[in-house]
């Protein structure tokens, strides 16, 4: 499978569809959740979820402007590494801008990706109800960004996210396995 990444807003339930996904309970196939009948094959490779949220975190906050450019290279750099070590890697984060996409893309051209459609209101309840009011301005931004995207697919949001992906130029031409 390689690299596969969700597009989101913040509080859609990214995590909890990468919680699934990293236990075998569900796949991702053609932008679509799958259940899972069976548990990991022998054949499959060792499934990894990587945050940038998390990363953030160990340098004490949940996004700082000033070292966000140190973050996206560490997580192009940590994601190169697991999938060159042979994991199948699911990013969990928001990816509602061309620029995340286009880095998650150079990475590998063909990862896949699974929007997660989850209405502004819902985001927002969820965000006060964990103590986020904060997260309410981000999750409009989201919602903006996912509007975007569908706006240069000509009302496709999948369109949009492949036409990014026609674009983008691969800069490792590496395949990582």
């Amino acid at each position: 499978m390689g690299l596969t990444f969700l597009v989101g807003p913040a509080r859609s339930g990214k995590s909890t569809i990468a919680k699934q996904w990293v236990n075998y309970e569900l796949d991702i196939i053609n932008n679509k959740l799958c259940n899972r009948i069976d548990n990991k094959t022998p054949n499959e490779h060792p499934r990894v979820i990587f945050c940038s949220d998390t990363l953030r975190l160990v340098f004490g906050h949940r996004y700082n402007s000033s070292i966000e450019h140190m973050i996206a290279g560490m997580k192009d750099v940590f994601l190169q590494q697991l999938l060159m070590d042979g994991h199948d890697v699911l990013v969990d984060g928001t990816h509602t801008t061309e620029l995340s996409m286009e880095r998650l893309f150079t990475i590998d051209k063909d990862a896949h990706y699974y929007i997660v459609n989850t209405p502004i209101e819902e985001c927002q309840k969820r965000a006060v109800a964990t103590n986020q009011p904060d997260l309410i301005s981000i999750i409009e931004r989201h919602h903006y960004n996912l509007g975007y995207l569908k706006y240069i697919g000509n009302g496709d949001i999948v369109e949009g996210i492949e036409s990014i992906r026609g674009r983008t130029k691969i800069l490792n031409t590496t395949k990582c396995l």
